[in-house]
């Protein structure tokens, strides 16, 4: 958009939406003495239109709802193939409202049993391999559409000379969407088959008469539609195919218009000629009323509300944020549960194995282990757990979780893709971990594994040791090595939820929309897991830096680089790899865990919310 014209926009923007000092949430009154001219107007033009097919004896069993029928001249009907006139449909063709705008909608109510095979063969007569449902199949106990597909993989339904084929079910958007990819097989008068995938979106986050709960997650259908449109008509419904089903068109329309070069030709033309900020908003508003006006002169009753006429202003608002979603607190809970989890089993023997190897340069993996093993026997593998390991487990898995979850939710509202965001809150996870719980609680653990037991003549226990580099050191002693802590966290998490999801997008080829299965899922995990400790070195280095253990020529003071400098001078490049064998384990197990356990555990918590909201 042009800068001449970008910020009168704006400014009539601006006056629009807050005009009236209308209380935020309210529709303003304006917009509710607008949505009644258009109703009046909308009146008007019904007594102008003919309902005769909708109304004939047979076609009146067809239609969900009396009162909501298609008028004659924009009806759809369809010849199936079983019969040799062309039959009714309670559906309507959307087409033409702007000029070179060749999108063809075909609104409808929800399919009712009866007209399933009509339904299909509709599908198959417009060429169509979109179907967008805005509905939920039972809503506040009444039902809303019947099942008009195959609910089972593998299962096939025989329609006529068609038959139907689930091939995938895929929930996307945090449960409010449901992708399904049937395949429809069309048999012809010569034998031949032919086939069609049909992309059919279920958007479960709207409530009727209403507007969607969740803006991102509507947009986000909005242009998963578009990913996957091929030709030029798709289909659309609700329940009666007039209020949802009508938003989601008007606003499709719109915000394809609102690119379109006639629109800013227009707009442009206004500003030249000198239009203030109120001029260029009764322009947009009249815009936002001639397109509903249009599109209920083809198919009467579009748009229901003043809330739903309201939301149709959207692709106007100019905003400076992307939308955020509330904090899901709970993850600091759900986060706390998986590590706690990961370190009471096999998380807290890998770590120490790993710890003992890098702090102990010298000694092989059988020598290690029956030095871990004479501290305790197995109780020598879980030294630290408690209470250490389960602090620090604890706390830095709620961070995590809580962090991760949050900047990938933001940066994901920014347009970039699952992956990007994914590791993106994966680094931004590390982090936080390090620096608001990790650089205490780390440190108290190398401690536990690392601490010399013969200083002073006799053994010091854990807290003692680090009373002792408190009095001597200060906080700093404490926290040493938490900058190396950071950097290893961030590449850490980094890397695990970005492999993983780098190995799940390899894994669905050139279907990106396939659902892996559990254990496709799990794998990635795996991969992801043992990729990421190509940070070996910086572990290495994190571990020397806070152990305890005493050398006559280790440096008194360290940083990272002093550091790695003393690893290189005792052991050269291979000292930056001691314990990466256990390490691998661990960052395989972990990922397993807070990666592809995460998505199971946030995937039940949807299943269950879901549940309590089609019981509402």
């Amino acid at each position: 958009m042009s800068i001449l014209f970008s910020l009168p926009l704006k400014e009539s923007l601006a006056y629009l939406l807050s005009s009236k000092n209308q209380p935020q949430g309210d529709t303003p009154s304006w917009f509710v003495k607008e949505f009644q001219r258009v109703e009046e107007l909308s009146r008007k033009l019904k007594k102008e239109q003919t309902f005769t097919i909708a109304k004939l004896p047979n076609n009146q069993l067809k239609n969900r709802y009396v009162d909501v029928v298609p008028c004659d001249e924009y009806c759809v009907t369809v010849k199936c193939c079983d019969s040799v006139e062309s039959v009714y449909l309670n559906a309507s063709y959307i087409s033409d409202i702007f000029p070179g705008d060749d999108r063809i909608y075909i609104a409808t109510q929800a399919p009712i049993k009866s007209c399933t095979k009509e339904f299909w063969h509709m599908v198959l007569q417009e060429e169509t391999n979109i179907i967008v449902m805005v509905t939920r199949l039972v809503e506040r106990g009444m039902s809303k559409c019947d099942v008009y597909w195959p609910t089972k993989e593998q299962e096939v339904w025989s329609l006529g000379c068609i038959q139907l084929f689930l091939e995938d079910e895929v929930v996307v958007a945090e449960k409010s969407v449901i992708l399904r990819h049937i395949r429809l097989y069309h048999k012809l008068s010569d034998g031949q088959v032919e086939d069609r995938l049909v992309y059919q979106f279920q958007y479960n986050g709207w409530p009727d008469h209403g507007i969607p709960t969740e803006k991102s997650s509507f947009t986000f259908l909005l242009e998963q539609v578009e990913k996957h449109r091929l030709g030029k008509s798709l289909v659309v419904h609700c329940s009666a195919g007039i209020g949802r089903t009508g938003v989601f068109c008007t606003l499709d329309i719109l915000r394809r218009y609102l690119s379109s070069h006639s629109f800013l030709q227009r707009l442009k033309a206004l500003v030249d000629k000198g239009a203030d900020k109120e001029e260029i908003a009764d322009f947009l508003v009249n815009l936002v009323s001639e397109t509903v006006v249009q599109i209920r002169k083809r198919r009467p009753g579009m748009i229901q509300t003043a809330e739903q006429f309201r939301m149709e202003s959207s692709p106007l608002q100019v905003q400076e944020r992307p939308m955020r979603k509330p904090i899901v607190w709970s993850n600091i809970g759900v986060g706390a549960a998986l590590q706690l989890f990961e370190v009471t089993t096999l998380g807290q023997p890998f770590e120490v194995i790993k710890t003992q190897l890098a702090a102990n340069r010298k000694d092989s993996m059988i020598s290690a282990l029956k030095t871990i093993y004479s501290r305790g026997g197995l109780s020598g593998f879980y030294q630290g757990l408690i209470p250490w390991a389960w602090i620090e487990a604890s706390t830095k898995g709620g961070v995590l979780f809580l962090a991760q979850n949050e900047a990938s939710s933001f940066i994901a509202s920014l347009g970039f893709s699952q992956t990007i965001s994914d590791t993106a809150g994966g680094v931004f996870g590390g982090v936080a971990q390090a620096y608001t719980t990790m650089g205490f609680c780390t440190f108290m653990k190398t401690v536990e594994v690392t601490r010399d037991k013969t200083g002073a003549g006799k053994d010091l226990s854990t807290l003692q040791v680090a009373k002792e580099v408190f009095r001597t050191k200060g906080i700093s002693g404490v926290y040493r090595g938490v900058t190396a802590v950071a950097v290893r966290q961030a590449t850490n998490w980094g890397s695990r939820f970005g492999l993983a999801r780098i190995t799940e997008t390899l894994f669905k080829g050139k279907d990106k929309d396939r659902k892996l299965s559990k254990w496709e899922e799990l794998g990635a995990s795996v991969v992801g897991g043992a990729l990421a400790c190509w940070n070996q070195p910086i572990e290495v280095i994190r571990i020397e830096m806070q152990s305890q253990l005493k050398a006559a020529d280790r440096p008194e003071k360290m940083n990272i680089f002093t550091c790695a400098k003393y690893i290189y001078k005792k052991n050269g490049i291979l000292g930056f790899y001691r314990g990466v064998t256990p390490r691998i384990g661990l960052g395989v197990y972990l990922t397993c865990v807070m990666v592809f356990g995460g998505d199971q555990v946030k995937e039940l918590i949807r299943a269950r919310k879901e549940t309590k909201l089609d019981k509402q």
